[in-house]
């Protein structure tokens, strides 16, 4: 009766490539728990910095992202190579595991990342690393309406990402991050970079971001969606 989809970027490739009807065609956009994902004060922030081995004068950027090949981690660690030759102090933290750990774990020795990259693997805690960062990356190239993304927006986080499907939903330009084109690492290099040399310009996009969050893609209105669209069904039946 109907097909759902987190964004109409989504849906409207589904009508192009697979013929889907598009009067069918519904978007709801994912939530998240904005309680659960939120900013943290200073001291939690340096408390959980140290926890993970950082000071409070490193530059924090965090990927959230299985290690698979549609996740482009060999973009943002060339990038991110570039990113470090004028900010030696950055640092990347990667949570996730995957079929190309073995790959990354390479690349960033053959990059002499060991020393500012960190392979965190799967973790639990997301909600309490978030908050530690200063932006938050994602180089795929291809996404759905990314949850990691709306997760690190709820913390507060700037977010640097590439543009396709529904990351231009979530990260506006100007507003609450910067986009880049997907498998291009210089132009990702220069996002990063942007993040470092403009931090007023990072935290003001990391408050809009929460803010948009809140207003748009909380888990409350994502549940009412369903259910008008639920009860329009059942009426209509």
């Amino acid at each position: 009766d109907r097909i759902v989809a987190p964004s109409q970027s989504i849906l409207d490739k589904l009508v192009a490539d697979e013929n889907a009807d598009a009067k069918r065609c519904h978007a709801i956009p994912n939530g998240v728990d904005t309680t659960l994902f939120r900013p943290a004060d200073l001291e939690q922030r340096r408390a959980m910095r140290a926890a993970l081995g950082f000071a409070h004068s490193d530059i924090l950027f965090g990927c959230v992202a299985s290690f698979s090949p549609v996740k482009r981690h060999v973009d943002l660690l060339n990038a991110f190579a570039d990113v470090v030759r004028a900010h030696p102090n950055a640092r990347l933290l990667l949570v996730g595991k995957g079929p190309l750990q073995g790959d990354v774990e390479a690349q960033i020795a053959a990059l002499n990342l060991s020393k500012n990259v960190s392979l965190l693997g799967a973790r639990a805690d997301v909600d309490r690393i978030l908050p530690a960062l200063d932006a938050f990356v994602l180089s795929s190239n291809t996404e759905g309406l990314s949850n990691a993304i709306l997760e690190a927006q709820a913390c507060g986080l700037p977010v640097v990402a590439t543009a396709v499907g529904g990351n231009p939903d979530l990260v506006h330009a100007d507003s609450t991050g910067w986009l880049v084109p997907a498998e291009t690492p210089s132009e990702l290099a220069r996002a990063l970079r942007e993040v470092i040399e403009h931090p007023q310009t990072a935290r003001e996009f990391g408050a809009n971001a929460r803010a948009h969050v809140q207003r748009e893609h909380s888990v409350d209105a994502m549940a009412a969606s369903y259910e008008r669209l639920y009860r329009e069904l059942a009426d209509a039946r």
